[in-house]
């Protein structure tokens, strides 16, 4: 799978060299792969125009998430964005 070069560049910024990257399904407004890189196991998504504007809002949601995962017991698990 070719993960576009702005994407790669985030990547190796951020985890090191990128060894591999596999497509997942599932999604219907971007594109997303398990990717292998020198820190281990990434969940990569990406998309252009309007639906690549939406990563904010949901990196929000899933910090929103985090922030209350451990109240009242709770066992959840957040992925945290890059």
């Amino acid at each position: 799978m070719s993960i576009p070069p702005s994407v790669h560049a985030v990547l190796v910024s951020v985890a090191g060299l990128v060894r591999s990257a596999v497509p997942v399904g599932g999604g219907d407004v971007s594109q997303a792969a398990r990717v292998e890189t020198e820190a281990g196991a990434v969940f990569v998504k990406w998309a252009e125009g309007a639906a690549g504007q939406t990563y904010a809002a949901e990196a929000a949601g899933l910090a929103a998430l985090a922030s209350c995962a451990g109240e009242a017991g709770a066992e959840l698990a957040v992925p945290s964005p890059l």
